[in-house]
């Protein structure tokens, strides 16, 4: 597709599900699609993802989406095209026994959803991850399809794709209005210009309540600031190949090559820090990577000798209950939102942005109901089970 100023879908955001959406547009047969990223494509939260595909949620709907994407990243050379260099190294959920009835819970939603999971005994988890000290944990279970994708490539494969599809993308074209008539979408103002559509996919995660506010409606997403950190494995640490999140420190702990593990704290989400997306550090605090070391030392004695290889922020786009918004606005006919991931975009991508060119094109989705994640579901006190699973499903 030429440059053009008309198109029959605008997107703005040029992330993982901006660029997925567009893919899956025109492989439903969407012949002018234009998608405008005010920076590059993965610039944002995208490209700074763990990427990590974490197969157990407390909502149905989205495992099942999570594990029909595991199955595509298994073979996405071969569905998308291009490379999601997929490593499906496993991954190990271990919590004390006082979360036992949570995690078995959860691990029946997977199981409905038909995914793999096998419970293990914690002497099994220490044969999996030696070095571990595991007197804190009581109940765990193993997914092996797990692992975790490069996320700068999956992005890039979707929208080379796309291109090839006839999709126009449009970098450094940042957003500026967006014109309504008669309570639909009309237009869409950029620094490239202006597009006549009737046709708007808000895919822009944390900067999303501002896009919001070009068509006067409120979008509940706060940018929370998410911090890692990365060390030098120690010479008595043995490598390990599952992601381990280890609920005796409440990190997600990963090694990789090199002899690096990287380490992220999930517990920093009941407490978030609030963020401006466009002026957070880039690192990590001082007192990030010390509390770091203190906490996951309780489970790798090994780390308290850990070499400091570097640390990262990422504001992440939450919703007040962390499941996404996938909706046509109940307010603007044909402007769309698919933000909210709250972290946990990257694993549902390949699925979600066929979901919603599917409920662009059709009024409706088949996979799952996403119905279930529309944003009216925050005035009525609707809410879904929270991504992280504190205490019980549903909250933090």
């Amino acid at each position: 597709m030429a440059l053009t100023t008309n198109a029959d879908v605008v997107i703005i955001g040029g992330g993982v599900m901006g660029a997925s959406a567009a893919y899956y547009l025109a492989i439903r047969g969407v012949d002018k699609v234009v998608l405008m990223e005010k920076n590059y494509l993965a610039s944002g939260p995208t490209g700074k993802s763990l990427a990590n595909i974490r197969p157990y949620h407390g909502v149905p709907e989205t495992v099942k989406i999570i594990h029909e994407a595991t199955k595509i990243y298994s073979n996405f050379s071969e569905v998308v095209g291009g490379d999601a260099d997929f490593r499906k190294v496993g991954r190990i959920w271990a919590e004390p026994c006082s979360s036992s009835s949570m995690v078995e819970s959860t691990v029946g939603i997977c199981r409905d959803a038909g995914m793999q999971v096998q419970m293990l005994s914690i002497p099994e988890v220490n044969d999996l991850i030696p070095g571990a000290i595991t007197d804190g944990l009581g109940v765990a279970a193993y997914f092996p399809d797990a692992g975790y994708v490069n996320p700068g490539a999956v992005t890039e494969s979707f929208a080379k794709r796309a291109r090839e599809l006839g999709v126009v993308i449009l970098e450094e074209t940042e957003v500026t209005d967006i014109g309504l008539s008669g309570g639909r979408v009309r237009t869409v103002s950029s620094t490239w210009g202006e597009v006549s559509t009737p046709v708007v996919l808000n895919a822009t995660g944390i900067w999303a309540p501002n896009i919001g506010r070009m068509v006067g409606i409120g979008i509940p997403v706060t940018p929370f600031r998410s911090q890692g950190v990365i060390f030098q494995l120690p010479w008595n640490q043995p490598f390990f190949t599952p992601i381990l999140s280890d609920g005796q420190s409440n990190y997600t702990i990963r090694c990789e090559q090199d002899n690096l593990i990287n380490m992220l704290d999930i517990l920093e989400f009941v407490e978030p820090e609030i963020v401006d997306p466009d002026t957070m550090p880039d690192d990590a605090d001082q007192s990030t990577v010390e509390k770091a070391i203190k906490r996951c030392s309780l489970t790798f004695p090994a780390l308290q000798t850990a070499s400091y290889r570097g640390g990262y922020s990422c504001a992440l786009d939450f919703t007040p209950d962390d499941s996404p918004i996938m909706e046509e606005s109940s307010e603007i006919s044909g402007f769309y939102n698919m933000v909210g991931w709250s972290g946990l975009g990257m694993q549902q991508a390949p699925v979600v942005g066929d979901l919603m060119a599917e409920l662009i094109t059709t009024g409706k989705t088949t996979l799952v109901d996403v119905s279930v994640f529309k944003s009216r579901r925050f005035a009525d006190n609707r809410l879904l089970g929270s991504a992280y699973l504190f205490g019980e499903i549903g909250s933090h």
